[in-house]
Order: structure tokens, then sequence, then C-alpha cells
């Protein structure tokens, strides 16, 4: 009877645990370290590929328009980099100079 009434009660004279004691009892410290990072690097990678692929398909829809526009977009861009070069009082570029910066 003492016995039972012993286990019982032992979790009452037990040293109470923190939350880190209880999770490096459950999972040892080198194991914690590890996952941590592990999730940094999958974290980190998953970053690089989102913004890779953004870069590529910006760059895709890009040559895109300027293969579907052509010479209205060659203009556009000749026009618009004289526009800036008379602000800044540079020379102006012409057409060829447009292309040879797209190509």
């Amino acid at each position: 009877m003492k016995s039972i009434l012993f286990e019982l009660l032992q979790p009452l004279f037990v040293e109470k645990k923190t939350e880190s004691d209880l999770v490096s009892c459950v999972y040892p410290k080198h194991v914690v370290v590890v996952v941590v990072v592990v999730t940094v690097v999958v974290v980190v990678v998953v970053v690089v590929v989102v913004v890779v692929v953004v870069v590529v398909v910006v760059v895709l829809v890009m040559i895109i328009i300027i293969i579907e526009q052509g010479d209205d977009f060659l203009k556009f861009i000749n026009f618009s980099v004289a526009q800036a070069a008379q602000r800044e009082g540079l020379p102006e570029v012409d057409n060829h100079s447009a292309r040879f910066f797209l190509a």
C-alpha cells in the first residue's frame, strides 16, 4: 500500500522542470542545433531560388516585349534615352547606340 501511495504522490515531490529542461530532455542539444541550421539553410536557398526565378521571368518578359514590338520599342527607348540625355545635358544617342546597348 505504501509503495502505491508513494508512486502516486511522487510527481508532487519531483523538482519542477523548466521548458528548456524539457526540450533538452526530449532532444539533445546537437540535434536542436542541426535542425536550426538546416532550417536556416533551407529558408535562404528558397529565397535565393525565388529571387532568381523572378529575375529570369522579368528578363524573359523584356526580351519578349523587345521581340514583339521590334522597331517601335527601340524608337521608344531611343526617345526616352534622348529625353534623359537632354535633361542631363548630354549629347544625343543615335538609334545604333540604342541597339548596341539593348543587344
